[in-house]
């Protein structure tokens, strides 16, 4: 799923943090489920409700059943030391 994910951003062409802003709708610096779901149909994706809640316990590590940007790009984009990384540190919506 994971490598999934990470192979529709390349298509479309998109940076990880990129990818976060487009996928927030609500611009509240967290994606939901329906957000995620959203942002994951339009990379081609076609996923059930229990696969997404199933990704979203997967890389939520709050546990608050939203995704952080620190939390998708750890998932889905760039390795731990990239300036994208850096970047999540200091994000703010």
């Amino acid at each position: 799923m994971l490598a999934a994910v990470r192979a529709g951003l390349a298509r479309r062409g998109l940076k990880t943090f990129d990818a976060f802003k487009a996928f927030d709708v609500d611009k509240d610096g967290l994606l939901s489920c329906g957000e995620l779901w959203g942002g994951l149909a339009w990379l081609g994706l076609t996923l059930t409700a229990d696969d997404i809640y199933a990704v979203v316990r997967f890389v939520d590590t709050t546990g608050d059943g939203r995704v952080r940007f620190g939390d998708f790009a750890a998932a889905f984009g760039a390795a731990e030391g990239d300036a994208e990384m850096r970047l999540a540190c200091r994000w703010e919506p």
